[in-house]
């Protein structure tokens, strides 16, 4: 059964930027400061270069998302120029710890902002347990939705995209039309700084900028859900992603013109020493919404960053587990993996599996929020990498293969792109050791599992076996023929 093609261009845009304005800008816009030396412009310049790298990696994946319109997105592109083993790791990897981590992630940030909106504790929000059980409930609920069927997630999704907008458009009118404070590119003595720590901590805030922007892979693992995937896959990534960048970066100038530079500086080194900080958005709307009842306030400022989260934790459910459907398909994953309901065309079995990992993460006490971000982030900066460079192998392979998209500016797009993720990558490994050498434990237990499972007998779609005629075979011989990897052969 095949899934429904229910994307156009305006809800593939939605999804997309839908699970990219999430909890990041708002939580970690002064972490980054703080991490740039409290350095108004070189905060800048790493939310710009965030989006940069973004963006030629959106475009980098239209080419491949166009070339192979799957479901299953970067796990078609991995098996199509690695195999199956890097493709399998890939996808272990994802679903044990990255994916489900996102979703565990955003689930509990969305129940801290519920308690800090609802002012329990005095203020402080909700108790570690609390939280957890706010956050299991919360995937629970938007999983029945995207069971449900793909239509309630796509209007789940463009009603989260339209209402997290105005909260954002609301700081950004305000700061560029009517802050007061003019200097927003002070250095606030970052020139005091050594040279090695300044770059190193501006490499760092360009990774943190990364989660802000983390989501823009999803779409094309539900390119087989679009209604035109050639002609709206490269345009919605493109415009998606562009449409990101420019809020983000607005949004920060928002505040800079908004709050003076050294309530800026104190907020921005709380931030490095919390993981993250919401009292430059909270001070920002007060002085927006001057007059305002404090309680009522609360209400308006972190029931936007809720909405938000919402919509982004909503988009990461409905995309995730198409990855795990296409491994069912490959036979990496078991097949039942691969079910989906006769009545709601949604693979409810991935849903299903995905949700129980993902409330593993959250109940098991993982709520530290640096923590489960640099395990987010290690295992994505890899396999993006192998990815990217997927591009110029299929350009060597398949040089006749139609491409109804090429990435602008080849090669150099793509190089930049691979630079990008290797830096990052090193930074992350170097400053988050601990969470990265998780990820690397996984990806080698994934490894072995994968020795001793798939490694001997390799089982391939019937369509990708040739066509054997034969008037000798037995009415009873099975169906399924095993193949050994090295030397395949079939039995008439």
């Amino acid at each position: 059964m095949k899934l429904k093609k229910e994307l156009g261009l305006f809800s593939s845009v939605s999804v997309l930027a839908g699970i990219m304005i999430g909890s990041g800008i708002y939580f970690f816009s002064m972490l980054v400061l703080g991490l740039a030396s409290n350095s108004l412009g070189l905060s800048l310049v790493a939310w710009l270069v965030g989006g940069i790298i973004t963006l030629f990696s959106a475009l980098t994946y239209a080419e491949l998302g166009t070339l192979f319109p799957k479901t299953g997105g970067y796990y078609v592109y991995l098996r199509k120029a690695y195999g199956k083993r890097v493709a399998f790791l890939s996808g272990i990897s994802n679903f044990f710890l990255s994916s489900s981590g996102s979703v565990a992630l955003l689930a509990i940030l969305f129940a801290q902002v519920l308690g800090y909106m609802l002012g329990v504790n005095g203020g402080a929000g909700f108790d570690a347990t609390t939280v957890g059980v706010i956050a299991a409930i919360t995937i629970i609920v938007l999983s029945v939705i995207n069971y449900l069927g793909i239509q309630y997630g796509k209007l789940v999704q463009n009603i989260f995209f339209v209402a997290k907008l105005i909260p954002l458009l609301t700081v950004i009118v305000f700061g560029l039309f009517f802050g007061t404070q003019s200097n927003i590119v002070a250095s606030n003595g970052a020139e005091n700084i050594e040279t090695g720590l300044l770059i190193s901590g501006l490499l760092f805030a360009v990774a943190r900028t990364l989660f802000a922007y983390e989501g823009w892979t999803n779409l094309n693992t539900v390119a087989e859900e679009m209604k035109d995937t050639s002609r709206d896959l490269p345009k919605a990534l493109t415009i998606a992603v562009a449409l990101v960048m420019g809020v983000y970066v607005l949004f920060v100038i928002g505040l800079y013109r908004i709050i003076d530079a050294g309530t800026l500086a104190a907020l921005g080194s709380g931030a490095v020493e919390a993981g993250f900080d919401l009292g430059a958005v909270y001070s920002a709307f007060g002085a927006i919404f001057t007059g305002f009842d404090l309680t009522l306030l609360g209400y308006v400022v972190f029931g936007a960053i809720a909405i938000s989260i919402l919509g982004s934790l909503n988009g990461s459910i409905l995309s995730f587990p198409r990855v795990y459907l296409a491994m069912a398909d490959d036979e990496t994953l078991p097949r039942f993996f691969g079910k989906i309901d006769a009545k709601f065309q949604t693979p409810w079995v991935a849903i299903l599996g995905q949700t129980i990992v993902s409330l593993i993460i959250v109940l098991l006490g993982y709520n530290n929020v640096n923590y489960l971000l640099s395990i987010i982030l290690f295992g994505a900066l890899i396999f993006n990498t192998l990815i990217f460079l997927a591009v110029f192998k299929f350009r060597k392979t398949m040089p006749e293969a139609p491409r109804p998209y090429r990435v602008w500016g080849y090669p150099y797009v793509p190089r930049i792109a691979i630079l990008g993720m290797l830096i990052l990558l090193v930074v992350t490994f170097i400053n988050s050791f601990e969470a990265s050498m998780l990820g690397v434990f996984v990806i080698l237990i994934g490894n072995g599992v994968y020795d001793v499972f798939m490694e001997k007998v390799a089982y391939e779609p019937a369509a990708a076996l040739p066509l054997v005629k034969s008037t000798k075979a037995k009415p009873t011989e099975p169906a399924v023929i095993k193949i050994p990897r090295k030397k395949a052969t079939t039995k008439a």
